[in-house]
């Protein structure tokens, strides 16, 4: 039981340092890249409002190019509208009933 005991302990004291972690980081101010180490050293997740960074951001010319390629990629991956088969009525009907049967 005393190891069982020790490790409650340990979690909830590395639990207690991330979230200290994590309100100080809010408080200071540090360069990007310091704060990716901390957060990396401490398991520390980031906001959920910290926007991605991503290549070209600083160049208009290809940040322009980069979303023309991301929206037709997103065109690409978005399901196309399948048309829904069409029940068949009447006497298209009465066969499709006869051919079931006969396949019994």
């Amino acid at each position: 039981m005393s190891n069982t005991r020790s490790t409650t302990t340990a979690r909830a004291v590395t639990v207690t340092e991330r979230r200290e972690l994590q309100r100080a980081l809010v408080r200071v101010d540090l360069s990007r890249e310091e704060e990716l180490v901390l957060r990396l050293r401490h398991g520390v997740p980031a906001e959920r409002t910290t926007p991605l960074a991503y290549r070209g951001q600083d160049d208009p010319e290809l940040s322009a190019k980069l979303a023309m390629i991301e929206a037709e990629l997103l065109d690409q991956l978005r399901p196309v509208a399948v048309a829904e088969p069409v029940a068949p009525e009447g006497d298209a009907l009465k066969q499709a009933i006869i051919d079931g049967l006969k396949k019994l």
